[in-house]
């Protein structure tokens, strides 16, 4: 295929980077599916070195790209490892490992979807996210990464130690788990979650990510907050 800028404008033409689309993940079950799957991988149709026509190339036939891990992912070792959130649809970017030969592409980078995002059936279009059985928790309401404003939502009002537990926290309780009314601090008269403090669960979550320190140090910090 002849990827010379002459005619054509894509991002990273006369390159080894580009910008493509991962394809629907139909076309990858051998790789899902786990029966022949190795490694983090997803074919990505690249815009300016694949075809737009699926009759010409199915989207099958395109070659899998490997993904690059941030340091913060960890590589597996000693199992310090948080997996890809590539779905379907999303466009991401990338370099083609093997030079002019363009074989071997590795994903380095994706674009966050905006609330704006449609969904179509072509092979540059978004495509949603929710497959094989996966469905909504009202987490979010929409298939975005896109933030509704400056500031960052609260699980507390940290003016009264008598407010209810609001933002996205509050949001995910109510709609989700089906919790109304929470008063922040403590969680009172709610079964499983009966007296759950939240400096206790800020400690469980720190030291997964950062080691015990992490987690005192996330507790020290909820417990002066709440």
């Amino acid at each position: 295929m002849n990827n010379s800028s002459a005619g054509n404008k894509f991002y990273g033409i006369d390159t080894n980077d580009w910008i493509g689309v991962v394809v629907e993940f139909a076309d990858t079950k051998n790789q899902t599916s786990g029966t022949q799957g190795w490694g983090w991988r997803y074919k990505v149709a690249i815009m300016g070195f694949h075809p737009t026509e699926t009759t010409v190339l199915p989207n099958d036939k395109i070659t899998y790209a490997l993904t690059a891990l941030p340091t913060t992912a960890g590589s597996g070792a000693g199992e310090r490892l948080r997996t890809p959130r590539i779905s379907q649809g999303d466009v991401v970017m990338g370099r083609f490992l093997d030079g002019d030969k363009r074989q071997v592409p590795v994903i380095t980078g994706l674009l966050g979807r905006t609330s704006g995002t449609k969904f179509g059936t072509g092979r540059w279009d978004s495509k949603t996210g929710y497959v094989d059985g996966a469905k909504s928790l009202g987490l979010v309401g929409s298939e975005t990464n896109e933030a509704p404003g400056p500031c960052t939502s609260s699980t507390k009002s940290l003016s009264s130690k008598k407010g209810k537990v609001k933002g996205a926290a509050g949001g995910l309780l109510g709609k989700a788990m089906g919790i109304k009314g929470l008063g922040v601090g403590v969680f009172d008269k709610v079964g499983g979650l009966n007296r759950l403090d939240f400096g206790s669960v800020a400690n469980i979550a720190g030291t997964a990510i950062g080691g015990p320190v992490g987690g005192i140090v996330a507790e020290t910090v909820v417990n002066e907050i709440t």
